[in-house]
């Protein structure tokens, strides 16, 4: 992180960094806007930020990166503490914390182009805020879903969940797409499997509403239609195979070409998982179900290779290429943060079947207690027997010895 910080001191202005700094200082920053949305693209809240940086000048171009790296690091930590603190990890702020510079430090060391995502500000301002707004939209549903009284979902949130998904959303077209589709499946599944989730039902459909509309206004901006002159048809069916191909390749090209980051971004979280109170005492097996964590690992799973998907199909769709290295920095954090879940939904199942396991060995080797054999057997020779059924070695009238039948006794036995 401090190595990221040092390198931006060296960032300068470069490319359209010139452009955005000189509508701003010939239109204003309400003319830029208009400008940029007319004549270029659609992308409102990267214009607005950029305005806003390029308004304060190009000293804070150098402190750029460090600051955006720091507050991303932050809001990523404040976001994890609720689920640390329901989960019972050790000291969940710390917790939180490792958890939030090893998602940012493996997205940043296993991205494409790390020179354009993090150290050009317009790159940056496109691609790598939105991620920000991101970790602040799943900090604002985890305090939700982990409040404990009845209560309705309070204005505040619903107004910081519309806010944080459109300024996300209207931030790139890779992103608003990807925020869309992921929202929507998962209002759906709440909707099917979220019974109880009231307060949960309502962040992600403030959120969905709000990514749609910012859909719509990068959709429809005149700009597009500038940048799109240049290039093939649009054509959807490419669209879709190409990006399902592109995922393919790259979840392959992640655990191939960077194996010690995705090793950490599973392990670390299944380790802190396993090392939790109570996670493998009897405690933890009353909380966790094995099948609703597998059923959970499975939605992560199904989940991500529709997030990567609809980050890859915007690129093929309007200009018919890949998308450039700067912008993979997004599909790039879903995957590691993807891995980083899955890795703690695997180590509480595992948690929990070595658990029950354990209590089972533990029972079946516990021997039964002397006095209850004692009283067992005293109780069932004091009752009184029919005479059909004569006690073990006594005569009966004929005067041949009885043999007792195991498994039956008498009508008082």
């Amino acid at each position: 992180m401090v190595a990221y910080g040092y390198a931006g001191l060296f960032s300068r202005y470069a490319a359209d960094d010139y452009c955005t700094a000189g509508q701003l200082a010939s239109r204003g920053l309400l003319g830029m806007q208009v400008s940029f949305y007319q004549g270029w693209s659609g992308r409102v809240t990267f214009t607005l930020a950029a305005g806003l940086v390029e308004s304060v000048g190009i000293s804070l171009v150098p402190a750029l990166s460090a600051l955006v790296v720091a507050v991303w690091t932050g809001v990523l930590t404040w976001s994890i503490a609720p689920a640390a603190a329901a989960l019972r990890w050790p000291r969940p702020l710390p917790t939180s914390l490792l958890l939030a510079l090893m998602l940012v430090t493996v997205t940043l060391g296993t991205t494409a182009d790390l020179g354009q995502s993090l150290f050009w500000q317009t790159g940056m301002l496109t691609y790598l805020l939105p991620l920000v707004a991101l970790a602040g939209y799943a900090g604002v549903i985890q305090r939700q879903v982990a409040r404990t009284d009845s209560g309705p979902t309070g204005p505040g949130a619903i107004a910081a969940s519309v806010l944080l998904a459109f300024d996300a959303g209207g931030s790139s077209e890779t992103y608003v797409a990807m925020q869309t589709g992921t929202l929507g499946l998962a209002v759906a599944l709440c909707l099917v499997f979220g019974r109880g989730r009231r307060r949960l039902l309502v962040c992600l459909l403030a959120g969905l509403v709000a990514s749609a509309a910012a859909l719509v206004v990068v959709a429809v901006a005149p700009g597009d239609t500038v940048r799109e002159s240049g290039h093939p048809t649009p054509d959807l069916r490419f669209a879709l195979t190409s990006g399902a191909v592109e995922v393919r390749d790259f979840v392959r090209g992640f655990w191939r070409f960077s194996p010690v980051p995705a090793l950490l971004a599973a392990v670390l979280p299944g380790v802190i998982g396993l090392v939790a109170p109570g996670a493998g005492s009897m405690v933890g097996v009353r909380r966790h179900d094995s099948r609703r964590a597998a059923r959970a690992l499975a939605v992560v799973v199904c989940g991500t290779l529709v997030a990567l998907a609809l980050c890859f199909v915007p690129s093929y769709y309007a200009l018919s290429s890949p998308a450039p290295g700067r912008a993979r920095v997004i599909p790039q954090f879903v995957l590691v943060a993807a891995t980083a879940t899955a890795g703690t939904s695997s180590a509480g199942t595992c948690a929990t079947v070595c658990a029950r396991r354990t209590e089972r060995r533990r029972w079946s080797l516990v021997p039964p207690s002397p006095r209850r054999s004692w009283e067992s057997s005293l109780y069932s020779w004091s009752r009184p027997r029919s005479p059909r059924s004569p006690m073990p070695g006594s005569t009966p009238p004929n005067g041949t010895a009885s043999t007792p039948r195991s498994g039956r006794r008498g009508r008082g036995g």
